[in-house]
């Protein structure tokens, strides 16, 4: 608990600095992310619907 009040007491001056290769290397994880939240949600969406059509189809009277 010590070691943890002192890290957070401390009051230094931090310079950030970010190269080039790190600005891409955010930009593909930002790509990445939201291609993958897409890919999830059209997934999730399309197996929703194929349980729901067969759910459905068992109320359906047959001819």
């Amino acid at each position: 608990m010590l070691i943890l009040a002192t890290l957070f007491n401390c009051r230094m001056q931090v310079w950030l600095y970010i190269d080039p290769g790190s600005s891409g290397y955010l930009i593909q994880i930002i790509i990445g992310s939201v291609l993958a939240v897409i890919f999830f949600f059209k997934s999730a969406w399309l197996q929703a619907r194929y349980y729901a059509g067969k759910f459905f189809n068992l109320f359906r009277k047959k001819s």
